[in-house]
C-alpha cells in the first residue's frame, strides 16, 4: 500500500526478480535455487524504497529421489526391472513413465515394484521416470541405459565360476566374488529376497520363502548379469 508510481520492481538481495504493476497484486514469484532460510528483498519505486526480510522451509514438500531401476532377468529377449525409490511428504500414487510413455500409474505402498517385460535388443537405452501424482515438480528420473538379453551377454569365464548345492538349511551358491548383487525373484517376476554379496558364497535359507522354483540374479560391479534356477 502507499502513493507512488503504478510500476515497483522486486529485487532479492541485489537480483532483479521482476517489474509488476499494482495491478498485478497480489505477486506470485519463485525462488527455485534457496534454500530454507531467511532472506532479504526490498521494493523499488520511483520515488522511495521499501525493504523487508522472508523465510521459507521446505520440510514438507514432497520429494523423490534415489530411484534405483535393476533389470532382473531376460526371457525370450525381453526383461523385468525392479523399480524403488526413498520418498517423503507424497501421495499414495505415483506414474512411471518409460522412454517418454507412461507405463503405469502405482502405489507407493506396493515398493519395490516389478515392471516389464522390455525389449532387451542391445541397442535401445531406457529412462525411467517416477512422478507423484496430484503433486507439483516431485518426481525424478534413472537412466538405466541399454540391456542386453541375449544369451551370450555373459563372460563365459563368470558362468563357468558359478555352482550351487543343495543342503540341509537351503541352498549354497559357491564361486560368486565376481558379483557383487543377489537378488531372488519368484515366477510371477517380483523380487522378494535382494541383499549385497561380500564373500564368494551366499546361503539362500529355505523355510523363509514357499517351496518352487526360483530365479537367482546376480549381478556384478559393471552391470553384467546371470541368472540361475534353483528350487527351495
Amino acid at each position: 500500500d502507499g502513493d507512488s508510481t503504478d510500476v515497483f520492481e522486486l529485487y532479492l538481495f541485489e537480483e532483479l526478480m521482476g517489474t509488476y504493476s499494482y495491478t498485478q497484486l497480489p505477486v506470485d514469484t519463485s525462488f527455485t535455487t534457496l534454500s530454507p532460510g531467511e532472506y532479504t528483498y526490498y521494493i523499488d519505486f520511483t520515488i522511495c524504497q521499501n525493504e523487508g526480510t522472508f523465510s521459507f522451509d521446505c520440510d514438507d514438500e514432497c520429494t523423490v529421489e534415489n530411484i534405483t531401476v535393476d533389470s532382473i532377468f531376460c526371457i525370450d529377449g525381453e526383461f523385468f526391472a525392479n523399480i524403488d525409490f526413498d520418498h517423503s511428504e507424497a501421495n499414495d500414487s505415483f506414474m512411471v513413465i518409460v522412454n517418454e510413455i507412461i507405463d503405469g500409474t502405482y502405489a507407493l505402498d506396493d515398493l519395490p515394484l516389478q515392471l516389464g517385460p522390455y525389449e532387451g535388443d542391445n541397442t535401445t537405452g531406457y529412462i525411467f521416470t517416477v512422478i507423484v501424482l496430484d503433486e507439483e515438480n516431485c518426481g525424478d528420473f534413472y537412466n538405466l541405459g541399454i540391456v542386453n538379453c541375449a544369451p551370450n551377454a555373459i563372460d563365459e569365464i563368470i558362468i563357468n565360476n558359478i555352482s550351487w548345492t543343495l543342503q540341509n538349511n537351503g541352498v549354497n551358491v559357491e564361486g560368486i566374488s565376481y558379483f557383487e548383487k543377489m537378488s531372488l525373484v519368484n515366477l510371477n517376476g517380483r523380487v522378494i529376497q535382494q541383499e549385497n554379496i561380500y564373500s564368494d558364497q551366499l546361503l539362500i535359507e529355505k523355510g523363509v520363502h514357499s517351496t518352487g522354483l526360483y530365479f537367482v540374479r546376480l549381478q556384478n560391479q559393471k552391470g553384467k548379469v546371470h541368472t540361475i534356477k534353483i528350487i527351495l
